[in-house]
């Protein structure tokens, strides 16, 4: 399989790829070195949706709620949290 392939991405204009390109090489990396490490990774984390690991509506709905301390159930210690369970 080839290596190559050409990749056309639009972004925020040419001050954004400077920016880009200036921070990346702060680091040692060049922009085609950046693209070759995180295409794979973004397609491995989209062909990953079907396995469950990106969450559905309710999901990301119940993790929101939570974070801002809604629909939250409290127990006052760990053994009415496992009775509440059933175990």
């Amino acid at each position: 399989m080839s290596k190559s392939a050409a990749i056309r991405v639009r972004h925020g204009g040419p001050e954004f790829k400077g920016e880009a390109k200036s921070i990346f090489e702060k680091i040692g990396l060049v922009l085609s070195s950046v693209v070759s490490y995180f295409y794979p990774k973004a397609h491995t984390r989209l062909a990953s949706t079907a396995e469950g690991n990106i969450p559905n509506r309710k999901t990301r709905r119940v993790l929101r709620d939570s974070q801002r301390g809604k629909n939250l159930v409290r127990f006052e210690n760990e053994e009415a949290f496992f009775k509440d369970l059933g175990m």
